[in-house]
């Protein structure tokens, strides 16, 4: 035997019936026995079912491993970004010091050590890299 909660309680004795006869109400959430001691409704179980999944020793050893899982894999990418972090560090250090090191010059004319362009002098069909002090020189001398 079912009960029809939109009917205020109306009885139905055929347990097969999924609606009301009377108001055409779903009754499919509805299980009855036959012997009609334990009526359980569904969301009953459900209710049931959540408490005790709440309540489980078992559920709370899961859910501790898998906050503990979680925790180790962000503390993993902390590391993965601090050790990205160095290594972007490291290389623009080493594109810093390449550039310095390509403009790196001695001249060939004064034999100073000079940073800067190169700057190349042609007199005589011979070339020299000077720095730019000689460059100005050779430049603003007159014949």
């Amino acid at each position: 035997m079912k009960e029809c909660n939109n009917c205020s309680g109306n009885q139905i004795f055929d347990d097969d019936t999924n609606f009301c006869p009377n108001c055409g109400g779903n009754l499919s959430y509805i299980k009855s026995d036959s012997n009609d001691t334990n009526k359980v409704k569904e969301p009953q179980l459900v209710q049931a079912i959540k408490s005790d999944f709440q309540s489980s020793q078992s559920v709370t050893m899961l859910k501790e491993k898998i906050n503990n899982t979680t925790k180790k894999i962000k503390s993993a990418d902390a590391a993965k970004k601090k050790k990205l972090k160095i290594l972007a560090i490291v290389c623009a250090v080493i594109i810093v010091l390449l550039a310095v090191v390509t403009n790196i010059h001695k001249c060939e004319e004064c034999d100073k050590v000079y940073f800067g362009k190169k700057h190349t002098v042609k007199f005589f069909n011979q070339s020299e890299d000077v720095c730019k002090d000689c460059y100005s020189d050779f430049h603003t001398f007159s014949w």
